[in-house]
């Protein structure tokens, strides 16, 4: 195992992505759905955006996922029956060493039939140990990627973009599809463009 693969391991059991900074660092965000009680870092509106169009969610995320599977207690040393286990060994100890991961699932029937194709992605592989805290992280990818979710690249001033950071969430009111009543959004990305002044952000609604 690499030290990426290592540090994706830990970080996927917390809802945590790594992302360039300004800096040239890299910072650890919560990734979730944002909070309908939480203060936003901005208020974005037509007055102050310059830009807005919609941009392109990942295949994998579009249409919405049924399912999130979320492993916990990962087995290193799979041994199926028949691999040397010592014949006392019971049953229930036979069942866990013989898979790679034990899963906590999130699932929405209500997606699955909406969707002719609905998004199922493989369990992911976390370095949980505990099946509560396997079943929240489960939840919250549910509450985040279990429902149509929207992209879009917002250009605004800099001065203005500066007090804005990757992860924060805003509120936003646009004349677009979907924005023209306010929202809550999470800010995954950003593009700098000195030349003009300006700062585009992909903000994830």
């Amino acid at each position: 195992m690499t030290g990426q693969q290592a540090a994706t391991t830990l970080l996927s059991g917390l809802c945590i992505t790594l992302v360039p900074t300004r800096t040239g660092t890299l910072l650890p965000i919560l990734l979730t759905a944002p909070d309908p009680s939480e203060t936003p870092s901005a208020e974005l509106n037509a007055d102050l955006i310059t830009d807005i169009s919609a941009a392109t969610l990942d295949s994998s995320l579009d249409p919405p996922t049924w399912r999130w599977r979320i492993g916990w207690q990962h087995n290193f040393t799979v041994q199926a029956s028949g691999s040397g286990l010592h014949p006392q060994a019971p049953a229930d100890r036979q069942a866990v060493v013989a898979v790679a991961d034990r899963a906590a699932v999130w699932w929405s029937a209500q997606i699955k039939s909406h969707w002719r194709v609905p998004n199922d992605p493989a369990l992911i592989t976390t370095a949980l140990a505990s099946q509560a805290d396997a079943v929240l992280v489960a939840q919250r990818h549910g509450a985040l990627w279990g429902t149509q979710r929207r992209l879009w690249a917002v250009a605004v001033p800099q001065d203005l973009a500066w007090g804005i950071d990757l992860g924060d969430v805003v509120g936003i009111t646009a004349p677009a599809a979907g924005l023209t009543d306010r929202q809550l959004a999470r800010v995954v990305s950003e593009q700098i463009r000195a030349t003009d002044q300006t700062v585009t952000f992909q903000i994830l609604v």
